[in-house]
């Protein structure tokens, strides 16, 4: 492979196809697509090389994996979503990349919402919770008005979740 960054930008950008072939024609197999594409241009994305790249394969990833356990394997993909996830929080910090951080945290939450609902556990409600608080500090109404409402509807469910839990 003469070409790694053209390679890893193939791969992204394949995945990212996959997620949105995914939204048109729902399907486990697209997601698995997009997993392994991600997973590809992670062999040269790294934090050190490429590290805004590296931190938006591994969300892309998370997501991925978050939608892939809406359809099949719940626990397993959240828990796969999460450390993808996690991962990309090494790049996309509040201080770097505030909006990126924030995309981040809102889906750290929406997969700990998830597991809630198939694993139970008080501290996923909460974790869920902090997570979208942490995203709220960065979705103001007059920055990001639809993601902040967004935002806060889930926080919301994540209250209530932890009320009946």
């Amino acid at each position: 492979a003469g070409h790694p960054k053209e390679y890893a930008s193939a791969h992204f950008h394949l995945g990212k196809i996959y997620l949105t072939l995914k939204k048109i024609e729902p399907s486990a197999d697209k997601c698995r697509k997009a997993i392994a594409h991600f997973g590809e241009c992670l062999k040269v994305y790294t934090p050190e090389y490429f590290g805004k790249q590296y931190g938006s394969a591994l969300h892309n990833m998370g997501k991925a994996c978050w939608l892939l356990a809406k359809m099949e394997s719940p626990a397993e993909n959240c828990k796969n979503a999460l450390a993808s996830y996690g991962k990309s929080l090494e790049i996309r910090t509040l201080a770097d990349y505030p909006k990126e951080y924030a995309d981040t945290q809102s889906g750290i939450g929406m997969a700990y919402l998830l597991l809630t609902t198939v694993e139970g556990g008080r501290a996923n409600c909460e974790k869920a919770a902090e997570a979208f608080k942490e995203a709220l500090k960065v979705y103001t109404a007059e920055k990001y008005p639809d993601q902040r409402r967004i935002t806060e509807i889930n926080l919301e469910k994540a209250a209530l979740l932890c009320q009946v839990i």
